[in-house]
Parts: structure tokens; C-alpha cells; sequence
């Protein structure tokens, strides 16, 4: 859970922040399943009018202690709208055997226990499929029309985006340890899709056959390190190959290391900070968009002997910084350590 003294202190430092340059702020709550589900600080996004931070697995159990000190701070609240975890019964403080609530989910709590901010339902597994979609598109010069790619994981989003890309003409090859699953949701998407879509869904029974079977790799399964330096060689050579890593810990340490040397592989983490933004302004219509200066610049993995600052979008390497925008840092959101982990430190970089 959050330590509420450490979440008062970064609010505060943003909010005096947003309040100097005349800005709205916007916390966003969302949730992931994840090894370890405890609730922690995640990134900040900033345009030209508002500025969003990210609060990641907020438990409705924690709603009703940290809502009165974001309600302090922020104009604005993106409440995860998904059910993602365990539900949660409350009971009365007075009777212990009486069940107060059942929340459904995030957003059933937080319209009870936010008075002050504007609360705004999002979904992050929606976002993430759109952001993905994004990039493949931009990959194929927006025409995914015959192309083919390779989905590993079959979870919420890998699940979304394999309908999304069979919809737009591409065929998808799918693989997950849940062959079972992998065969339901092939099956599905084949089910689902218009009669006149030539794309289709295929099941892969092996992740080297599904590395191999598209110059397209998506990876969004929830699992660490299931990608090596022999899965890298085993991707096509024939044509430019595109990794797109949804996944936070998917590359094993010698695949970061081969990497860079593969010239015919470009390789992309996932950053959603600009659909994110876009996804506020068509809620906030007064407010300029501010896109392009969001969007990762580089889609390479690059060692550097020296720290630089990243941010999303970009793996970094130890001893990197990592800051809310590397062209223009002012939030410092932490470093990466020497086994690539990173490492909360939050301070304000801009005097």
C-alpha cells in the first residue's frame, strides 16, 4: 500500500508544479495484474495544460484512505474501469459480521469516496490495444491489409488486440503456455470476424514456432524473461522486423544484450502516454492537444557507458534516469539499476 506521507510529498511537488505554470491535474488510477499486486507511483505526462500522474493497482480497500488527498490536489480523477482483481467485501466498523459493499470494481468505490475531483471511467486494456494498433500501423506505412503478425499472451490485451489486427486484414499467429485457452480464443476471433476478412487467427504450439512465423512480434504476456538471444535469431531475416514489448520484464538479459547488434530488428516499448493524452483532451475540449511532443523519438535499444535520461518508450540501460519526457525532463521518476530494475526516486529536475 502507498505510504501516505510519501504520496502527500509528490503530490504536493506536482501540484505546486501545475499551479506555477497555470495547468490542470490529472491522476490517473489504473490497475494490471501483476506478481506482486501492491499499489505504486508510476509515470507523469505533461502538456502545455495539464499535466497526468499515474497511480498503479490502487486497491479498493485504499480508495477510502488516499481519495480525501488526492481529492486535496488533482481537478481531475481516470478511474480504471476494468475488474481485474479479487473482489473486496467491507465490513461496517461498528458490526464486523456486516458486510457494508461489494464493489464490482475501482470505479464503484472511487464514485463513492471522491467528493471533489471530477471522476472520468477509462479503461487501460483498451488504451494499450489502440496504442498497439498505433504502432504496427505506423510500422506497415498504415496498411496492415495481408500482413501477418505473432500476439504471445492471450491476457486481456493480447486477447483485443489479436481481434483488432485480424479486423484490419492482418492474420495473427497466437501463442500462450494456455494452449487450451490459445485454441478458445483463435477459434473466437475466427468466429467473430466479418465472412468477407481473408485474415484469420492461427494457434502456435510453441513460442521458438511462433518467434519464427511473422516478422511481427507482439509481446504482451505477463510473464519475465520468457524471451531469449535464440528466440531473436529465430525471427525472419527476409524483411524489417518489428518487437513491439507490451510486457514490462519480457526480454531475458541476454536477449537486451543481442539486441542491439540484430539491425534488422526494431525494437519498441510500449508507451500509451500519448493516447492517454488524447484520451483527456477528448474529455477536456478547451485543451490543445499536444501529441507529437509525447511520442518516443527512437525505437532502438542503444548501450551507453554514460547515464542519459529516458522515458517511455525506451528500455534504458544502468544507471540511466528515468524523467517524464527525455527531450524535456522536469519530473526525475527514478533510475535503472545495474539488473535493469527500476528504482523509484522521485524529485522536481527544473528550478
Amino acid at each position: 500500500m502507498f505510504n501516505h506521507g510519501e504520496l502527500i510529498r509528490r503530490l504536493e511537488t506536482i501540484s505546486d508544479y501545475c499551479t506555477s505554470h497555470q495547468i490542470y491535474l490529472i491522476v490517473a488510477l489504473s490497475s494490471s495484474v501483476e506478481p506482486s499486486m501492491k499499489s505504486y507511483f508510476g509515470g507523469v505526462r505533461r502538456t502545455s495544460e495539464f499535466l497526468v500522474v499515474s497511480l498503479i493497482n490502487i486497491s479498493q480497500a485504499e480508495i477510502s484512505s488516499i481519495a480525501p488527498i488526492i481529492d486535496r490536489y488533482a481537478q481531475y480523477v481516470f478511474v480504471d474501469s476494468e475488474k481485474k482483481h479479487p473482489f473486496q467485501i467491507e465490513t461496517n466498523k461498528d458490526t464486523s459480521n456486516e458486510i457494508e459493499s461489494l464493489y464490482s470494481n475501482l470505479l464503484s468505490s472511487s464514485l463513492q469516496y471522491f467528493k471533489e475531483a471530477s471522476i472520468i471511467p477509462w479503461s487501460p486494456s483498451r488504451l494499450t490495444t489502440e496504442s498497439s494498433i498505433i504502432r504496427v500501423r505506423k510500422f506497415y506505412s498504415l496498411d496492415l491489409s495481408g500482413k501477418r503478425a505473432t500476439v504471445i499472451g492471450t491476457g486481456s490485451i493480447g486477447a483485443k488486440l489479436a481481434l483488432a489486427l485480424v479486423e484490419e486484414g492482418c492474420s495473427v499467429n497466437l501463442f500462450s503456455r494456455d494452449q487450451a485457452r490459445v485454441a478458445c480464443i483463435a477459434s473466437s476471433i475466427n468466429y467473430i470476424k466479418s465472412k468477407y476478412t481473408i485474415a484469420c487467427a492461427s494457434q502456435c504450439t510453441c513460442i521458438e514456432a511462433a518467434a519464427a512465423s511473422s516478422s511481427c512480434l507482439i509481446l504482451a504476456a505477463s510473464a519475465s524473461s520468457y524471451i531469449d538471444d535464440f528466440h531473436l535469431h529465430m525471427i525472419p531475416r527476409s524483411a524489417n522486423s518489428l518487437i513491439l514489448d507490451i510486457s514490462k520484464f519480457s526480454l531475458s538479459e541476454s536477449a537486451r544484450l543481442l539486441l542491439p547488434s540484430l539491425n534488422h530488428i526494431t525494437y519498441q516499448r510500449l508507451d500509451i502516454g500519448p493516447e492517454l493524452i488524447m484520451y483527456a483532451n477528448s474529455f477536456l475540449p478547451s485543451l490543445q492537444k499536444d501529441i507529437e511532443s509525447l511520442a518516443p523519438r527512437s525505437s532502438q535499444i542503444y548501450p551507453s557507458s554514460t547515464p542519459l535520461y529516458v522515458s517511455g518508450g525506451h528500455p534504458g540501460s544502468p544507471n540511466d534516469v528515468v524523467v517524464d519526457d527525455a527531450h524535456s525532463p522536469v519530473f526525475q521518476l527514478g533510475t535503472i539499476d545495474q539488473n535493469y530494475q527500476f528504482v523509484s526516486d522521485f524529485k522536481l529536475l527544473e528550478i
